[in-house]
């Protein structure tokens, strides 16, 4: 689906960036991962993606950085030479942020109020607005915004994480319909679910792989301002069944 193709993954090195690198490396994708700490998860990353036969360059970058930002475009520029897939994954949630699983206003700091909107929003504005002058010249490019069922209803204790993917989903459905016209698709891609990226329970991270792969290849041509939710989309083309999105 994706032979030759140029991605960029934000917040690689574990849990559904890494699901998601692998997932596009899988169907062809040249993949630069994207970490802010981890830096041995990203390497293993690497390797993985290298193992598909497919190339994979590491870069470290704080995507709420404007700085940081250019140097992981600049430097993927410099290596593959054209940027077709943007996945904006890098993201916090409340327990790490905050080290509870909930967090209330009235408890929440404001350097911490401040930090997970920079990373979750502020993050994809920068990558999106870096990576669009490319793909707008070359007339072509998926744009994946990584959402929430927090981008969709409200969740008490998590204001500041379901405040970022509300926006998060504005964004998306807004930044649409400013780069149609230059054949840039932008879409919202949830999971439907909590994850098992920490061992906590819930939905595999690769849940996410088969949506996020239609989305990144040309089959998603009509696709733009879109919202989806990977559990549905998977039960709709056969790849789960209802027991497996409620369990």
């Amino acid at each position: 689906m994706l032979k030759d193709k140029v991605a960029i993954v934000t917040g690689a090195s574990s849990g559904i960036g890494k699901a998601i690198a692998l997932g596009l490396a899988r169907q062809g994708a040249h993949i630069v991962v994207n970490y802010y700490k981890s830096k041995e998860g990203a390497k293993e990353v690497c390797l993985k993606i290298r193992e598909t036969g497919r190339e994979a360059l590491l870069i470290q970058g704080d995507v709420a950085i404007a700085d940081d930002v250019q140097k992981i475009v600049s430097e993927s520029l410099d290596a593959f030479q054209k940027i077709d897939i943007l996945v904006n994954n890098a993201g916090l949630r409340t327990i790490v942020l905050c080290g509870t699983d909930k967090c209330p206003v009235l408890e929440m700091s404001v350097e911490n109020w401040d930090r997970m909107i920079a990373v979750n929003l502020r993050g994809p504005f920068l990558m999106s607005k870096a990576v669009l002058p490319h793909m707008v010249r070359q007339k072509a490019g998926s744009i994946i915004n990584i959402s929430s069922n927090a981008g969709y209803r409200a969740v008490p204790g998590r204001c500041a994480y379901t405040a970022s993917k509300h926006g998060l989903e504005g964004f998306t459905r807004a930044l649409a319909g400013e780069v149609k016209a230059f054949n840039v698709r932008v879409n919202s891609l949830a999971p439907g679910g909590m994850t098992d990226v920490d061992g906590r329970g819930g939905l595999p991270a690769e849940v996410i792989v088969p949506a996020c792969n239609f989305l990144a290849s040309d089959d998603s041509g009509d696709t733009t301002g879109e919202s989806i939710i990977a559990v549905d989309w998977n039960q709709e083309k056969g790849l789960m069944s209802a027991g497996d999105k409620n369990r």
